[in-house]
């Protein structure tokens, strides 16, 4: 299966990402079918389903979702284990990219792993402003629990997956670690 994801922080934030998006798409976004993944929403205590529901708003600002996609499906990864693998299997195949909502990072990564898709986790939004439980001491006392490899990100940064291949996309701060 071709898998191809741009996980960010806050979307499509600066020229790199945009153009990794577009390279990763390798056609017109109003060609490309797009698997919107909210799961990690549902995790985070500021979150939640009302979050879940603004993530496909466009009150929310979300211009992953506004770029004029030819189609666009929903994954939610905790319903996967309930599912016949023949009613969601094809979205994952006939996807150009996912788009993954953020939130509790640790519960995206456990659902991700349960559904094969990723075999790291992310704490993003480091040294943003407003978030001082976002330093990079936090994201590394955060590493600590994890029991696979992370990225560490900014709001200015992405990682780019192409068949399990992660390439960092950043104009700021970043770091990769694993044990």
């Amino acid at each position: 299966m071709n898998m191809k994801m741009l996980l960010t922080d806050a979307g499509i934030q600066n020229p790199s990402i945009h153009a990794a998006l577009v390279d990763l798409l390798g056609k017109p976004i109003e060609e490309c079918n797009a698997l919107a993944i909210p799961t990690s929403l549902y995790g985070h205590p500021k979150a939640g389903p009302r979050m879940a529901y603004k993530f496909f708003t466009s009150t929310a600002g979300n211009v992953m979702l506004e770029l004029g996609w030819k189609t666009m499906a929903v994954l939610e990864l905790t319903a996967l284990p309930t599912l016949q693998r023949d009613i969601w299997v094809p979205l994952v195949e006939e996807a150009d990219v996912f788009l993954v909502a953020g939130g509790d990072c640790a519960y995206l990564a456990f659902w991700m792993k349960e559904s094969g898709l990723v075999d790291f986790a992310i704490f993003p939004h480091v040294n943003s402003p407003g978030m001082p439980d976002h330093s990079m001491q936090a994201a590394e006392r955060w590493f600590e629990t994890m029991d696979i490899p992370a990225y560490l990100t900014d709001e200015q940064t992405a990682i780019k997956v192409v068949d399990g291949v992660a390439e960092v996309v950043s104009e700021r701060t970043w770091k990769y670690l694993s044990k």
